[in-house]
């Protein structure tokens, strides 16, 4: 795969900014924020599709807004570092956080953060606030309103505990955690929302990828994340992503809150394991039939992420800051 920088799109550093800068002292009239993090979003894939009039979501909020390349880290390309960094506006030395397992192999919480994120510091100074599915946001800190630590994640709940059943398909494993939400009992609330592998129609993966019968009964059937299974790997991000989506729109519904934000990892992993088959000619050879299957799975994964974020805007009431 070329090696690409991760973007991170809708102006995320100009958004943590605006709301910092607004803690300091509380405005009469509180404008809404809602800030969705899209890991790895590249600008590679994002302006070809803008061009043909693929993103219009996206595309309303290049021109209502700035946009840019985020150049702030050369180090390192871990996702915990980089999101844990734009969450609290602090470099790695400073916030802790160094990869993806802390020095003695533990996976990454939010006890091994040394200082306060944005959710604490909004909480501080007046904000409500609801944060869905960032990383190392387990245990859920006590904020005003409701967080959703990235334990909700399959993929995240099996890397964070030796204990963990690596073939759960469910999310029963969430109800005896601790502090899986803020409040504790939320996770009650929001339980119904969540859909398993199964429970997503073979028409949404088909959105991404293309199936015959035969393909699709091994895709249905996969019970676990692998990594030398690529399609598994898409599977569970694609889920994943669809329910912090989900969640999201029932806080923004429901809870209301003055500051709104998920993260999402799918463009991530695609943008990971099927660049090849976008860009097949500089690669080693790669089936032809996989190529057909595979070549538009991250063009359309950046598609569907777009009409979450229109369904976004236009539940966001007027004057609400992307």
């Amino acid at each position: 795969m070329p090696k690409w920088k991760k973007v991170i799109c809708l102006l995320l550093c100009v958004l943590i900014f605006f709301a910092s800068s607004h803690c300091a002292r509380k405005p009469k009239e509180k404008r809404k924020l809602v800030l969705i993090g899209i890991d790895a979003g590249s600008w590679n894939v994002i302006n070809p599709l803008l061009e043909q009039g693929k993103l219009p979501n996206f595309k309303y909020l290049i021109d209502n807004g700035a946009s840019g390349y985020l150049i702030t880290f050369k180090r390192t390309n871990w996702s915990p570092v980089l999101w844990t960094s734009i969450i609290t506006g602090k470099l790695p030395e400073k916030h802790g956080i160094q990869g993806y397992v802390s020095p003695k192999g533990f996976p990454i919480n939010s006890t091994m953060r040394k200082v306060k994120d944005l959710p604490e510091l909004l909480s501080q100074n007046g904000y409500s606030v609801g944060f869905v599915g960032f990383w190392g946001s387990w245990p859920a800190e006590k904020v005003r309103g409701v967080m959703v630590s990235d334990l909700f994640s399959l993929e995240r709940y099996k890397e964070s505990s030796r204990q963990a059943n690596y073939t759960t398909t469910d999310y029963s494993y969430l109800l005896p955690v601790k502090q899986v939400t803020y409040p504790e009992d939320f996770v009650k609330e929001i339980y119904p929302l969540l859909l398993t592998p199964k429970q997503v129609p073979r028409e949404t993966y088909a959105r991404l990828i293309l199936f015959n019968d035969q393909e699709w009964e091994r895709f249905d059937n996969l019970q676990m994340m692998e990594r030398k299974d690529f399609e598994s790997l898409l599977k569970f991000a694609l889920v994943s992503d669809i329910n912090f989506y989900l969640i999201t729109r029932y806080i923004q519904d429901n809870e209301k809150p003055e500051v709104l934000a998920v993260y999402l990892e799918g463009v991530d992993i695609v943008g990971h394991f099927f660049w090849r088959y976008m860009e097949p000619e500089y690669f080693s050879p790669v089936p032809k039939r996989d190529i057909e299957r595979f070549k538009d799975a991250i063009r359309n994964y950046y598609q569907l992420v777009d009409e979450w974020l229109g369904e976004l805007i236009l539940a966001s009431p007027q004057g609400t800051a992307f």
